[in-house]
């Protein structure tokens, strides 16, 4: 069951330390059992990748390619991200591209030439690595961001895509490298 009657009062919705607004399921017993009540809070399974930015910072670099796709070693940061929300158990990736972003959702396509050439040539391990970086279908999303104006506009701009559900916000350019990973923590802390 899902209960919001608090919050409808309070325009709060399970509030948690820090005024963050976390949905809730409430789990009620069958008539007649002995009054108890368990809160279940939702898994985050939803993360929105803000990557429309025109990336001003990162000059020339980013002219003509956007910096999520900047490599570090023999990957683009926007993998990396990626990577790090699938280790912390995201299932649905919401990119919100803009303007010019097109290499990103390319990066995250099957390259049929690509990877025909590599099982031709019997670079398995190569294959493999191409493969296993691409969310199963259905599992990528992409809205656009008209005009970058923000990061919080960029998340709003997932508003429907969300759909109420609890949600992390990614930023591709920050790279940091911990294990678990900081995603995963941040969600092990929040169950």
């Amino acid at each position: 069951v899902i209960d919001d009657s608090d919050a409808a009062e309070s325009g709060r919705s399970g509030e948690h330390g820090g005024g963050a607004v976390y949905p809730q399921l409430r789990l009620e017993n069958a008539p007649g059992a002995a009054q108890q009540e368990v809160v279940l809070t939702q898994p985050v399974r939803k993360a929105v990748f803000p990557v429309a930015g025109v990336g001003t910072g990162s000059l020339p670099a980013t002219k003509v390619m956007p910096k999520e796709m900047l490599p570090i070693v023999d990957k683009p940061l926007i993998q990396y991200a990626l990577e790090e929300a699938m280790e912390a158990g995201i299932e649905e990736f919401v990119l919100i591209t803009g303007r010019g972003k097109n290499l990103i959702e390319d990066h995250f396509d099957h390259a049929y030439e690509l990877e025909a050439i590599l099982a031709e040539r019997g670079k398995l391990a190569e294959l493999e690595a191409i493969e296993g970086m691409t969310p199963d279908p259905g599992r990528m999303l992409y809205t656009r961001q008209r005009r970058p104006r923000g990061l919080g506009h960029a998340v709003w701009c997932a508003r429907e895509l969300i759909a109420g559900e609890p949600f992390a916000v990614v930023l591709p350019d920050d790279l940091i490298l911990a294990a678990p990973g900081c995603l995963k923590q941040m969600v092990d802390v929040y169950k």
